[in-house]
């Protein structure tokens, strides 16, 4: 079996990534909610004729909290797929 790994430890490797990958998108949800939080506090607050100076920080903060989140869970992913996919296609020592 030159240039592959035993069929065990592919589905190790294979568990592996599905375990990260679910851990990190439960993280990406997690730090998505107060996002999602300050929308819905944005939205509440403009129904109660709240200053534009208070709904533009909150909306600014939203859009920051979520444009961080997104692209540290695209750097997660491809991180963790450039890592799993080397282990993966690895030459084996025989």
């Amino acid at each position: 079996m030159n240039g592959a790994m035993s069929g065990l430890t592919a589905l190790r490797t294979i568990r592996d990534f599905g375990v990260h990958s679910f851990v990190g998108t439960s993280l990406f949800a997690l730090v998505a909610t107060p996002a999602v939080a300050c929308d819905f506090a944005v939205k509440w607050l403009n129904t109660q004729h709240v200053s534009d100076h208070v709904l533009y920080g909150l909306s600014g903060a939203e859009m920051t909290i979520l444009a961080s989140d997104l692209t540290l869970f695209a750097v997660f992913f491809i991180r963790t797929s450039i890592h799993h996919g080397r282990l993966l296609w690895k030459p084996t020592d025989e």
